[in-house]
């Protein structure tokens, strides 16, 4: 079994907006922090972390999902159906793309989108317990609709563990996937369609993360659970699936006696797609780490 190599660079200026921000993601090649208000945090590689919007949306109204869609833009879908397209520039702005739209609201859910169809998938909003409704929303980027369910509901659906499922487009089906444990569902646009998934012990459930590579057409997904780490490519056929660990990832910094199995990745972390690597930040310590994932996709 590989294991994954760390680069260590930093401490990184303006560390301490880690601890508000969400979500890391790559927007037209920059690297911005996120969160559910609506914040937006942009990264310079000498100045560190700066912020560029303070809260953009009501009170009571949260992002729930954030995803690069229409014309590469970083888009923001919130609670209340309401769609935003962040434009870059010498600053950093959130447009009004679609206004709220109340009856396809949602809580807690995950989703994907799908450039072959140009939609939106928005998958299992969240119930009070921790497991997910069976239901999903797909926008157009005009108009919201509800997707058809699977035959049957998906196998982990009462499961209250967070990463139980992954939504993730796959570029060589041209589809967008939800990956259980047991199970992959395959969408079309309108309706799931499910099929057996081999190994899906590899993908535990509480933590992952998708990194999608274009080029050879291949879903990893980064995969935590307690102390262990593990690169997990998907094969996505037809009528089956598999899930392969290819690499496992080594802690890339220990901080007390306590958290000897604790792994920097998932302090907050993010995929480059225009390098294939695995970036994390660590908040402790604010140190930034980077790991190649090139071998790991394949030509």
């Amino acid at each position: 079994m590989e294991t994954l190599t760390w680069q260590k660079d930093g401490p990184v200026e303006g560390r301490q907006a880690l601890s508000s921000i969400r979500e890391i993601v790559y927007a037209r090649g920059q690297l911005v922090g996120v969160n559910v208000y609506g914040e937006v945090w942009r990264f310079d590689d000498k100045l560190g972390w700066r912020v560029e919007i303070k809260s953009a949306i009501p009170s009571g109204v949260g992002i729930q999902v954030y995803a690069n869609a229409w014309d590469d833009k970083l888009c923001g879908f919130g609670s209340d159906g309401r769609v935003l397209t962040l434009e870059q520039g010498t600053a950093l702005t959130w447009r009004t793309h679609s206004e709220p739209e109340p009856k396809f609201a949602f809580k807690g859910p995950i989703g994907a989108y799908d450039p072959s169809r140009k939609i939106m998938v928005v998958w299992g909003p969240k119930k009070s317990d921790g497991s997910r409704k069976d239901e999903t929303f797909v926008f157009d980027g005009n108009l919201w609709k509800k997707g058809k369910k699977a035959k049957a509901p998906p196998a982990e659906l009462a499961k209250t563990d967070g990463g139980a499922f992954t939504v993730v487009y796959d570029p060589a089906g041209k589809q967008v996937v939800r990956v259980g444990v047991t199970e992959v569902a395959y969408f079309d646009g309108t309706s799931w369609r499910t099929v057996p998934l081999g190994n899906g012990k590899a993908l535990g459930t509480w933590e992952r993360m998708p990194c999608v590579d274009e080029a050879s057409k291949t879903v990893l997904l980064i995969q935590r659970h307690v102390s262990d780490l593990n690169v997990v490519k998907l094969e996505l056929g037809p009528e089956s699936a598999r899930a392969v660990v290819v690499a496992t990832v080594p802690s890339a910094v220990t901080r007390n006696p306590n958290d000897a199995g604790g792994n920097v990745a998932f302090d907050q972390h993010a995929y480059d797609p225009a390098r294939r690597q695995l970036v994390a930040f660590d908040t402790k310590l604010g140190f930034r780490y980077v790991a190649d994932l090139a071998p790991y996709f394949g030509s």
